[in-house]
Parts: C-alpha cells; structure tokens; sequence
C-alpha cells in the first residue's frame, strides 16, 4: 500500500510539472450573451484544442523508471517474505495442534486410568466393610457367648455353693 501511494505521488508530481510546461490560453474578455451570437459569425474560426498528447519530459523519468523498479522488486521481496511468514505460522500452528492432540490423548488416558483406580478402590472399600462388619458380628457374638459362658459359670458356681450350704 505504501509503495502504491509513493508510486502514485510521484506520478502526480510529474503530472503537475508537465502541465505547467503546456502553453496557456490568451486571456479573453467575457461578451454579453446577445453580443457574443452577433460575433460568433464575424469571429475567426476558434484556437484549436490543446495537444492530446504530453509532451515528453525525457529528463525527469529516468529517475522515476529507476525508482519505479526498485521499488517493485521491493515490493516482491515484501511478498516473498510475506509468504514465507505465514508458511512458517501455518508450520507452528500445525505443531501446536499436534501436540495439543497429544496432550489431549495422554489426558484421555490418565482419565481412564484414575476411573479404574477408583473402581478398584471402591470394590477394595467395599470389602474391607463388610469384612470389618463380618468382625463385629463376629466379636459381639463372642462377647454376648462369653457373657453366657460367665452366667453360666456365675450360676454354676452358685448351685455349687447353694450345694455346699444345704449339705
């Protein structure tokens, strides 16, 4: 864009300069409009119109052709670079989705991984209660087998000496 407008500008510039070089009209006084159909058949036919063409300003665009050149090839170098920049983000961009692909895979995995931790952990859980449950039942019943054991012995002890006493 910069180069089009330097481009541009210059042209211009040339423009002006080669207008300014053009010969100018003689100055003729403005005629009344009813005047001016009384003349227009007794005038001299009309200048003619200014040359088509410019005229060549051979000493001016040899600069301009040496600068428009350089500043195309620039303007290609620009490109080639452009292009190479974003062959290089269209490189990072695809690396960077690799291994934000792989990240993502090895996550999956690490996922799974903790899920059947947790399920084992849960099933080991699980039998650790009802082996703890199964212990408590089985430590009343000997506590509650024990108290008997003792009644008994407690009654036995007593007839033992209720025996004794009646004898």
């Amino acid at each position: 864009m910069h180069l089009q407008t330097s481009v541009h500008q210059v042209l211009q510039s040339q423009q002006r300069r080669a207008r300014s070089t053009l010969p100018s009209r003689p100055y003729r006084r403005p005629i009344k409009p009813q005047a001016q159909m009384a003349q227009t058949a007794a005038v001299t036919p009309a200048p003619a119109p200014p040359p088509a063409t410019r005229p060549k300003l051979s000493g001016g665009l040899e600069p301009l052709d040496a600068r428009i050149k350089e500043l195309t090839s620039s303007q290609g170098e620009l490109l080639a670079r452009i292009q190479k920049l974003k062959q290089d983000v269209q490189k990072w961009r695809s690396n960077v989705e690799a291994q934000v692909k792989t990240c993502h895979n090895e996550l999956v995995e690490v996922k799974e991984g903790l899920a059947s931790e947790v399920q084992h952990l849960k099933s080991d859980i699980k039998e650790i209660r009802f082996a703890l449950q199964e212990e408590k039942a089985s430590s009343k019943a000997e506590q509650a087998g024990k108290t008997q054991d003792q009644v008994l012995k407690t009654d036995d002890e007593q007839t033992e000496q209720q025996t004794a006493v009646q004898a």
